[in-house]
């Protein structure tokens, strides 16, 4: 799976934006959209090759990077922050999937043929599950997301609500307020992720993300689209026509944003 549209907005929104460098609570030095500059500061080279060198051994960092950094009048603009976001999503996705088996088991049923409504569903289901892992593991690190054992456990079990219910039974949770509320909403029912007619009359509402495959598939006797489900996406150039960064540093940064506080096991 590739990070879809949808994700890299609720990421936008659940991350929010500096154009220049501050302290996250974490106490890591972070920029843009939440990349961690003292886990990768490949960023900083534009304004200076020392400051950069020092940041990567580890001898700048916290205050004192910071400090330097203003000092260097260091910012991104939204476009540059957009950019580091989506390579630093999908170093998360490489790594998890190698580490993390209740995310490749949705990646892999999300990418599965659908030959009815009901195929549908579930890829549109699968989907939505992934990329809720992947929203935790983008804020907690790869790691910190293993660390809740009860909720991967479940989700692999194909039991959601216990998932959810153990997403909400964490210490992240409760720092992070809303954004849990929301992806654990998204776990127990990803149909909330559709804007699809049918969808909205079961909410009463209206959403941000695209409507799901059921309700956009194509009358009975008329062609198919593999790619009706919009949340699912093949292997593009990058958008904004910008060399992406380095996906090596990209995934230490994403990972070692472990030391954000995280959840109970």
């Amino acid at each position: 799976m590739i990070p879809s549209p949808q994700l890299l907005e609720r990421l936008k929104r659940h991350e929010g934006f500096r154009s220049r460098p501050y302290l996250c609570p974490a106490g890591r030095v972070t920029i843009g959209h939440g990349h961690n500059l003292e886990a990768d500061p490949s960023p900083i080279r534009p304004w200076s090759h020392v400051a950069e060198a020092l940041a990567e051994t580890g001898i700048l960092r916290g205050e004192a990077l910071l400090k330097r950094l203003r000092a260097l009048d260091m910012s991104w603009d939204a476009r540059q922050a957009a950019t580091w976001l989506a390579s630093d999503v999908e170093a998360v996705i490489g790594e998890l999937e190698s580490r993390c088996p209740a995310y490749l088991g949705l990646a892999r049923a999300a990418l599965a043929p659908a030959s009815d409504a009901h195929g549908a569903v579930a890829r549109f289901a699968a989907a939505v599950r992934a990329e809720v892992l992947i929203d935790m593991a983008y804020n907690l690190g790869v790691g910190g997301l293993l660390g809740f054992k009860r909720a991967l456990a479940a989700v692999e079990a194909g039991d959601f609500p216990a998932a959810a219910a153990h997403m909400m039974d964490s210490r992240w949770a409760a720092q992070v307020g809303r954004r849990a509320v929301e992806l654990a909403g998204l776990m127990r029912a990803p149909a909330q992720a559709c804007v699809g007619a049918p969808h909205q009359e079961e909410r009463g509402g209206t959403s941000s993300s695209p409507a799901c495959a059921p309700c956009v598939a194509p009358l009975p006797g008329t062609s198919t689209n593999p790619k009706t489900s919009t949340m699912l996406s093949l292997p593009r150039p990058d958008a904004t026509g910008v060399a992406p960064p380095d996906a090596t540093k990209a995934g230490r940064a994403a990972g070692e944003k472990g030391a954000r506080p995280g959840g109970r096991p």
